[in-house]
């Protein structure tokens, strides 16, 4: 795969008909493709519903349209999120996670004599004209990305329902620079969350930053789950290559980190003289009381508990020869005892980011940090 006489580049355009691709790729793909492997998407969480209907749910029905058209197509992936269902409420009074499956979430029941299809075309419809709907409204999404997603999965999932064409929906939560393959490390600084959240804590003079959670000690019961960019992969190859249909999350699962843990392994980046401390609130994740990166990165202070139940079946599966060098779960002495997880010229990249509209942050930055620039791992 990695050899490039095998790799076929074709200049399109997602948000055009037909991929705005040529005519001769477009019959060179119906004949040929039997895997489709959408991973195409815009990842700007603060995008309003309205600027992320084209780059991710109008382009990814269309992409689906014209895969189901191909004759060879045997699997469609779509590179979805595990927070596509954070909305869904705890029920356990702040006590404990929430359990999120590998199943379609419908976001309401079906009122009595009203066709499903005909409410997922209204649905849609709405968020094309109105840049939002009535399936949104009733819902706290943490983002309006999130929604987006969901919404996409639901279509997809009524595209695929009359073929005999495979649906693999994968889920990955917060994905973490990788664990080993191609090396540790590795990533793309400004598509990495918690590279972008560490830098962000460095930089801001604030000396607390309120984030919402409805934990009683969130401190140490809210959790992050990070998964290695490795993990991702190899969890899609393998349920691509085993026949898996429908959600799978690509998680961290059982080795998601403590809220204490996440803050010890940012703030010690942290060169400001002053120390910066947590403060939480029972309001909600859009409220104002809540710092920027807590409103960015809001479902801090909640506790997700995603299934891995497909994962570990098909691990169960394979052989002990088919299970080396496969990465299909996070190292936890990687993720919790490896500090040098994240490269400091990572972190500078994204203070170099974050600071180019702002003159004294940038001073700051380059006060403080500068010697970041040059640690290489």
């Amino acid at each position: 795969m990695t050899d490039p006489k095998m790799v076929t580049v074709m200049e399109g355009d997602m948000l055009q008909p037909d991929m705005g691709l040529k005519r001769q790729d477009l019959r060179i793909l119906r004949a040929q493709i039997n895997v489709v492997i959408h991973s195409a998407s815009s990842i700007a969480l603060l995008k309003s519903l309205k600027r992320l209907f084209g780059p991710i749910i109008d382009s990814t029905s269309r992409l689906a349209r014209l895969a189901l058209d191909f004759d060879q197509l045997e699997c469609f992936v779509f590179i979805s999120s595990a927070y596509a269902n954070a909305y869904i409420p705890s029920q356990t009074d702040g006590l404990s996670g929430i359990k999120i499956q590998e199943t379609i979430y419908q976001l309401q029941s079906m009122e009595a004599g009203k066709n499903e299809n005909e409410e997922l075309e209204r649905e849609l419809q709405d968020v094309q004209k109105t840049g939002t709907s009535s399936s949104y409204d009733s819902h706290n999404f943490p983002w309006d990305y999130a929604y987006a997603k969901h919404l996409t999965e639901r279509l997809l999932t009524h595209a695929f329902a009359a073929s005999d064409k495979r649906l693999l929906i994968l889920r990955p939560s917060i994905i973490e620079p990788a664990q080993s393959f191609p090396y540790r490390q590795f990533c793309l600084p400004m598509s990495t969350p918690h590279i972008i959240f560490t830098a962000g804590i460095a930089l801001t003079p604030s000396r607390t930053a309120c984030f919402s959670s409805q934990f009683k000690d969130p401190y140490h019961q809210s959790t992050v789950d990070y998964v290695p960019v490795d993990v991702v992969v190899d969890r899609l190859l393998t349920h691509l290559a085993q026949g898996t249909t429908g959600p799978v999350h690509a998680v961290a699962g059982l080795a998601r980190m403590s809220f204490e843990a996440t803050w010890t392994r940012t703030t010690i980046h942290r060169r400001i003289p002053w120390a910066i401390q947590p403060r939480w609130t029972r309001q909600s994740w859009h409220s104002k009381l809540i710092h920027p990166l807590g409103r960015l990165y809001c479902t801090i202070g909640a506790s997700f508990e995603f299934s891995e139940e497909k994962t570990l079946a098909v691990w169960q599966q394979l052989s002990d020869s088919e299970r080396q060098g496969l990465h299909l779960f996070t190292d936890m002495d990687t993720l919790y005892h490896d500090h040098e997880h994240m490269r400091s010229d990572h972190i500078w990249t994204c203070m170099e980011h974050l600071t180019k509209r702002q003159q004294w942050a940038r001073w700051m930055s380059k006060c403080l940090y500068r010697s970041l620039a040059s640690f290489k791992s």
